[in-house]
């Protein structure tokens, strides 16, 4: 029973005002924000978590038919280009935004196209990911 000197609708705004505050205090108190770097470990106070870049990479090279030893030569050699360049990647990276750098994982993949009977072209393209610090 709801007492004269409320109406229900009073009621009715007094139970949404309550149960609208009681949200806003339980959600504020109950909000709580952590911030990891990819390896998961935790972030002391000011530290700022690691920013990561990606990078991809394609290079091509053309090769006479020459069998297949040939074509898995230079696919090694396209593979290992795009190792190196990857490599080389914290070194700009570090010049250009002077944080520290670790390379957090690299894809490489290479294929052959043929063009034509006697020419074909060994593609490779690699993505990695760089992840920067601030340096100490």
């Amino acid at each position: 029973m709801v007492p004269p000197q409320f109406g229900e609708q009073s009621m009715h705004r007094i139970f949404l005002l309550t149960a609208a505050g009681l949200l806003v205090f339980a959600g504020a108190n109950a909000q709580t924000i952590t911030i990891r770097p990819a390896d998961s470990a935790p972030v002391s106070a000011g530290q700022i978590a690691p920013t990561r870049i990606q990078v991809q990479m394609n290079i091509s090279q053309r090769v006479t038919m020459d069998g297949v030893d040939e074509q898995r030569r230079v696919e090694e050699a396209v593979r290992r280009s795009l190792y190196q360049m990857a490599m080389n990647e914290c070194t700009v990276i570090t010049a250009v935004f002077k944080a520290g750098c670790r390379m957090a994982s690299l894809n490489v993949n290479s294929n052959a196209q043929e063009r034509n009977e006697n020419l074909y072209s060994i593609n490779g393209n690699a993505t990695g990911t760089y992840e920067l610090t601030a340096q100490q």
